[in-house]
């Protein structure tokens, strides 16, 4: 059964809920738990957003902190009401935490530890200070047998501990490196402007449709960095539309490098995916 993007998964008298990328209101988790007609025996959820806000915006460093513990402590008391009005057998806690690989976005993976990438173990450990404690704290190929409650840990991490992540994290970039760079050299530095393509994609782009310029209505910056890129903008505006050589008057920006860029004009990388990963986004 799917609800609004949960996924509920009903078999042998047990029930599991999956809220993997779903938000769901209580009177939504209600309607749930009477169509199951039963204990919901699994609450799978997301306790790290899916979001880069705030981390790459331009914020001042205090006001950054400030807004990643806002959204780090909206998204647990979210998990906490559901967790309340569902009333599981079991509470697992997953999606997240991402790991950072690249040397240029390492720095990012601090985030785990006050900012808006909690691990599953935070999770855990916040709900338990509030009275929940029934969660259950999963890896990579451990496994829970929903009718016994019962964890079956994958051998991989003995040893392990969420406090001493950094070490493994430094060990893990360092044995993916090559694949990370692979990855880099499929996207080498330009070797001419690429203003002509930018000019001639976005023009286009305002041509296909007046609804979602009207919902866009600003005018948004680019600041490609590196060869063959520059300070150029689209205006969405009505009557002020166009592609322009200048960031002045732009309400949001984005700073990419000039590399990134020939991917999304030529439509291999979707700008849904594109937005997913570190990119800079500064709003002027």
């Amino acid at each position: 059964m799917n609800h609004d993007a949960a996924i509920v998964i009903e078999g042998e008298e047990r029930t599991i809920l999956n809220l993997n990328d779903a938000r769901l209101s209580p009177v939504q988790f209600r309607e749930i738990r009477a169509r199951v007609q039963g204990t919901i025996d699994l609450l799978c959820l997301q306790g790290a957003g899916a979001s880069w806000y705030p981390v790459c915006y331009a914020y001042p460093e205090q006001r950054r902190r400030e807004l990643a513990r806002r959204k780090r402590f909206a998204k647990f008391a979210y998990v906490a009401r559901a967790v309340r009005v569902v009333e599981p057998g079991a509470v697992l806690p997953f999606a997240g935490p991402p790991c950072f690989l690249d040397p240029d976005l390492f720095h990012h993976n601090a985030e785990l530890d006050k900012g808006i990438f909690p691990d599953q173990q935070q999770v855990a450990d916040w709900l338990n200070h509030r009275g929940i404690h029934n969660t259950v704290v999963l890896l990579p190929g451990d496994k829970w047998d929903p009718v016994q409650r019962r964890k079956g840990p994958d051998p991989i991490w003995n040893g392990f501990a969420f406090a001493d992540r950094l070490p493994y994290l430094q060990a893990y970039a360092e044995r993916r490196r090559p694949q990370v760079q692979a990855v880099l050299a499929r996207h080498p530095e330009p070797n001419m402007s690429l203003w002509g393509e930018f000019c001639e994609y976005f023009t286009r782009l305002l041509e296909m449709s007046p609804y979602f310029n009207r919902r866009i209505n600003m005018r948004v910056g680019f600041d490609i960095t590196g060869p063959g890129g520059g300070q150029w903008a689209v205006d969405f505006r009505a009557g002020t539309a166009g592609v322009f050589q200048s960031l002045d008057g732009c309400s949001y920006r984005y700073r990419l490098a000039s590399r990134l860029l020939p991917p999304l004009l030529t439509g291999a990388v979707p700008w849904e995916d594109f937005t997913s990963s570190p990119l800079r986004l500064a709003r002027a």
